[in-house]
């Protein structure tokens, strides 16, 4: 179940002491569920949001915040945010991320994007964007290499940070293309 790699984590902030246990588990279906039975966590940190189903989402969910009890806390006020934090690439436009994070929009779910790694300059050109975060941890050319062979969606996912299709899977039809296929990429004359 989970593993625990420098277990306890003391330091100090502007207001308070805090001390912080990570625990790191695998959660990557429903199968995983039985590991959060009885888990009281404060908040979790998912890797590749997408990657996870709805289901294990809303479980996950249901485990954060029940550390500490309130009758431990002064006043029974949490001090502290509690929740789920992510990171991911864009998903599918057919997925459960993309309805909660582009359609529905509830109150408790945010989402925040980085710049995109590549950005167009005055002459239509692909460029690295100054604004794209960890271009220094990348080798030179990382990222105009991947926009070489790769289809514009594999682009808007990947580079550009945008929602699209990801091809997961083998494809019904192969030759299909989203940019010239569907209606939603292209102006038809009724």
């Amino acid at each position: 179940f989970p593993v625990t790699i420098d277990p306890v984590h003391r330091f100090n902030t502007v207001d308070s002491a805090v001390e912080l246990t990570l625990w790191f588990m695998p959660l990557e279906s429903v199968d995983d569920v039985d590991k959060l039975l009885s888990l009281e966590a404060s908040f979790f940190y998912c890797n590749e949001l997408r990657a996870l189903s709805l289901y294990l989402l809303t479980q996950i969910r249901g485990r954060a915040g029940q550390y500490p009890k309130a009758n431990d806390l002064q006043g029974g006020i949490p001090a502290y945010w509690s929740g789920v934090l992510s990171d991911s690439n864009p998903s599918d436009t057919d997925s459960w991320m993309y309805q909660i994070f582009e359609v529905e929009k509830p109150p408790v779910f945010k989402m925040f994007r980085q710049p995109p790694a590549m950005i167009k300059d005055e002459s239509n050109n692909w460029i690295i964007n100054p604004l794209a975060e960890n271009i220094t941890n990348l080798k030179p050319g990382y990222y105009q290499s991947l926009m070489i062979g790769t289809s514009e969606e594999y682009q808007k996912v990947y580079i550009l940070g945008e929602w699209g299709i990801t091809y997961d899977g083998k494809p019904v039809y192969p030759n299909y293309n989203d940019d010239l296929h569907s209606k939603r990429y292209r102006d038809w004359e009724t």
